[in-house]
């Protein structure tokens, strides 16, 4: 295949030249080959990608990064690993935890080196300068080339994005967090943010996070973590996602003590059912879907009778599709009318009046 330059549209015969100067062709065949992909947790948590993991506060998902920490620096066996990682860096960025008084015992506790765990210099409030997320960004890939870095911590992701951002805007999310994948791309580094859950009562595993589903769609890899019901001392790490291959089994875990600090010990793999996860009542992504058309729909309730045009145009910000739209509204008893012919007609939803 021929190297071709590429000549976008002639404004001027000036800007025409500057432009096809740069940019050209390659032949995807003459890339070099790719390393294998490695695993920082496998058939859970890939090198080289942007993850998450979501779920609520009391499933105690910071420890479960702390025993990722001790993984990547001090040599601990995750469930699926034939070997041990070769020793790297690690950085945390947690706008929750103190880092001396809360994260280097809880590290210590889990077995990490914390001589390789790293925070940026400084905190967060640089100095008083403020928190700076695109500086952030920008100094990521040469952040972690010059400490060796593995895995990065994002805890909570949320927290640390700018306040401009609009976490419930899709194309604001996907601006602000797709670079982190294009920086866990390029240095093969495990990025992963943590995202709480929005407290609404009993979401699904899938449906826990706040804020867009932008977030759950950029990572390549997310995991759910749920109390398991009726075992009041374990919990359950499911994978979502897998964007590289076949989903792992369930992992259960549970919370142990030692010298007054919690360390999460991994159990086993099991086949939980949607029973077992408290909060969790269907399939993942059937529940996330029928949730978001929920809310879209419950919105417009106190306006009684609306176009329905305008209900779907804004299902689709939520990314939820007509069918699914259309059929909680029939769950939830409304009823439909139709005004005009033609391509002038109109049609509405009307929403059952309150008892």
């Amino acid at each position: 295949m021929t190297t071709l330059p590429f000549r976008p549209p002639v404004v001027n015969g000036a800007d025409a030249g500057q432009a096809s100067s740069a940019f050209d062709l390659e032949p995807i065949g003459s890339l070099p080959k790719p390393k294998p992909r490695k695993y920082l947790m496998p058939g859970r948590i890939a090198f080289g990608c942007f993850s998450l993991i979501q779920g609520r506060g009391e499933t105690l998902k910071s420890h479960i990064t702390a025993a990722l920490a001790a993984a990547v620096t001090g040599g601990l066996r995750l469930p699926g690993m034939k070997r041990r990682h070769d020793f790297g860096g690690v950085l945390i960025v947690s706008s929750e935890q103190h880092e001396k008084r809360d994260l280097e015992p809880q590290l210590r506790a889990a077995g990490a080196d914390v001589m390789r765990v790293h925070r940026i210099q400084g905190g967060l409030d640089r100095g008083g300068a403020g928190w700076d997320w695109g500086g952030f960004v920008l100094a990521l890939e040469a952040l972690i080339h010059k400490h060796g870095v593995r895995l990065v911590v994002l805890d909570a992701l949320f927290d640390l994005l700018p306040p401009t951002i609009g976490l419930s805007d899709p194309r604001a999310v996907r601006f602000a967090v797709s670079p982190l994948h294009q920086v866990a791309m390029q240095t093969d580094a495990a990025i992963l943010g943590i995202r709480h859950d929005n407290k609404r009562p009993n979401p699904a595993l899938r449906d826990n996070g706040l804020g867009s589903t932008e977030f759950f769609n950029i990572a390549r890899c997310v995991l759910g973590t749920s109390e398991i019901t009726g075992r009041p001392d374990e919990y359950a790490l499911r994978s979502l996602k897998h964007s590289f291959g076949p989903k792992a089994p369930d992992l259960v875990y549970r919370i142990r003590v030692s010298n007054g600090q919690a360390i999460v010990q991994f159990d086993h793999e099991e086949a939980l059912s949607a029973d077992d996860l408290a909060g969790s009542d269907k399939d993942p992504g059937e529940q996330l879907h029928d949730d978001l058309a929920t809310q879209v729909l419950e919105s417009f309730r106190p306006q009684g009778r609306v176009p329905w045009r305008d209900i779907v145009a804004a299902a689709r910000k939520e990314a939820v599709a007509e069918a699914t739209l259309r059929r909680r509204s029939r769950q939830m008893g409304c009823s439909s009318e139709r005004e005009g012919k033609g391509a002038t007609h109109c049609s509405y939803l009307i929403f059952p009046a309150d008892d």
